[in-house]
């Protein structure tokens, strides 16, 4: 079935590493492709999964009008899931993403670039248990059982965007006619 031209989709790409909570954007989107399966079919919605990106989730991103980025943040402070714009996802000395060079850093060079989709919603999880030197010698399968349960409620809170129609403001918009 081919996606309808009038609808633009949505992007939503899982951010993660083999290694225990970092997964967590990885483990959203599995639960998205069973929970959004009709419309991943149709094209509505294409959700992806990207290991340690750097520059490379902007040319993922930058053909798509609404775009969804979900990863485990160092989040100081909160256990709750923090919901950023590009403008509003704290920047710090030292990465907030367990990657390196960090999920802020990456969109802002998108930005400078003029690369990024016109809407941008970054879910941060935060981990809870940060990975260690040790932690990156072995890949893990094991989350913690915070990181379980946050996985899946923003599972449930995208799958609310899933079940409302095609055309709905929140999922995939119909395409803006174009200015003559």
């Amino acid at each position: 079935m081919q996606p309808d031209p009038d609808i633009e989709p949505l992007l939503v790409v899982g951010i993660g590493s083999p290694y225990g909570d970092d997964r967590l954007g990885w483990l959203v989107i599995d639960n998205l492709e069973t929970l959004c399966a009709p419309l991943v079919r149709t094209g509505h919605i294409r959700l992806l999964r990207l290991d340690r990106p750097t520059t490379e989730l902007l040319s993922h991103i930058t053909p798509y009008r609404r775009a969804i980025l979900i990863d485990a943040l160092a989040l100081p402070g909160t256990r709750d899931l923090q919901v950023f714009s590009v403008h509003s996802l704290p920047a710090s000395p030292t990465p907030s993403s367990s990657h390196g060079f960090g999920l802020a850093d990456t969109l802002q060079l998108g930005q400078t670039l003029g690369l990024l989709p016109e809407q941008v919603e970054i879910y941060g999880i935060p981990m809870l248990e940060l990975p260690t030197a040790q932690d990156f010698d072995t890949p893990s399968v094991d989350l913690t059982p915070h990181a379980k349960q946050t996985a899946r409620l923003i599972a449930q809170r995208l799958t609310g965007y899933c079940q409302r129609t095609p055309g709905s403001q929140s999922l995939a918009h119909t395409k803006k006619p174009r200015q003559a």
